[in-house]
């Protein structure tokens, strides 16, 4: 009977411990791919407003993925990237400044969508708008294990991968200098080091769904008046499996066993 009942406590002790280390540690354990006990709810995606800009090119370092006018080329992640409540290990890169969960996606839809959620004109998949206008460019990649931007929302060097779009709003306009941030723990920077002199006026930035029912506009079509200019979108909230409640349910059933036990010896 004493095993029993070192037993029962150990296992609540433990799971207690458990759940308060999830708690604690919210802010920084976002959707994986893996959810070890965090159950995530993917339409909760906000905007973090007034992150700092901050550049770190990959032009030199990076690969080359695609380069061109209204094209795409599939990227394999460094690492998995939760979406909408998907995990992703290769996503579409296009030339006019957006990433899609569709690999058959060629990149033609150069009409910016504005505002989101909008069923696009071509292509389709949950999308990321970096930069969505009729661009010409050349498509970076790099996936970093500690990334040289800190999450802008938790100052954290955790993993990224980034995607970088240098060219021009059509052949021989003022540059376009572009960067994506996808943090392995769900968030999404933009980082928008040149804008080919028009400042967002015609390009949308923000998120969709696969089905275009949920989305969120950071900007579009409104022009925000300078270059290096930056947006942040924060990954779904995760809500702790409360072990708690598990660890309770454990201890009411041994002590109902053993109150049992002691009633039928008397």
């Amino acid at each position: 009977m004493k095993k029993i009942i070192l037993l029962i406590l150990a296992v609540s002790i433990v799971s207690v411990s458990f759940s308060q280390e999830k708690q604690e540690n919210l802010d920084d354990a976002r959707p994986q791919p893996t959810t070890n006990g965090l159950q995530s709810s993917p339409s909760e995606y906000f905007e973090v407003p007034s992150i700092s800009f901050d550049y770190h090119d990959i032009s030199s370092t990076g690969t080359l993925v695609i380069n061109g006018d209204d094209t795409g080329a599939t990227v394999t992640l460094g690492k998995e990237f939760m979406f909408y409540g998907n995990a992703y290990t290769q996503l579409q890169a296009t030339t006019n400044g957006y990433i899609s969960t569709d690999l058959t996606d060629t990149g033609g839809d150069f009409s910016n969508d504005c505002p989101l959620p909008l069923w696009p004109s071509t292509g389709g998949g949950a999308r990321i708008y970096a930069y969505h206008d009729d661009l010409v460019t050349s498509v970076y990649y790099q996936y970093f294990a500690s990334s040289p931007i800190p999450n802008p929302k938790n100052g954290s060097t955790m993993g990224a991968s980034v995607f970088q779009w240098v060219g021009s709003h059509w052949v021989g306009s003022a540059g376009v200098d572009v960067q994506a941030y996808l943090y392995d723990n769900g968030d999404i920077a933009f980082f928008i080091n040149g804008s080919g002199n028009e400042y967002g006026s015609g390009a949308t930035f923000g998120i969709q769904n696969a089905d275009a029912t949920e989305g969120l506009t950071l900007s579009c079509d409104t022009s925000f008046g300078v270059d290096d200019f930056a947006f942040m979108i924060a990954g779904p909230s995760v809500v702790p499996v409360n072990y708690a409640w598990i660890a309770a349910v454990f201890m009411f059933i041994g002590l109902s066993v053993l109150i049992r036990k002691r009633f039928l010896r008397i």
